[in-house]
């Protein structure tokens, strides 16, 4: 949903390559990116 809305963003304590792979396909198909950030105890995932 978030290509879609145009922002927004989400956190995780783990980061599945189910996540990462997802990213990827829908860069393909949409003009986005996503960026990844690994925090003290989370993940955050944000549009880039």
């Amino acid at each position: 949903m978030l290509p879609l809305t145009g922002g927004g963003g989400f956190s995780t304590n783990v980061l599945s390559s189910h996540a990462t792979t997802n990213a990827e396909v829908i860069s393909c198909f949409l003009p986005v990116r996503f960026a990844f950030e690994q925090g003290p105890d989370r993940y955050t995932c944000r549009l880039a």
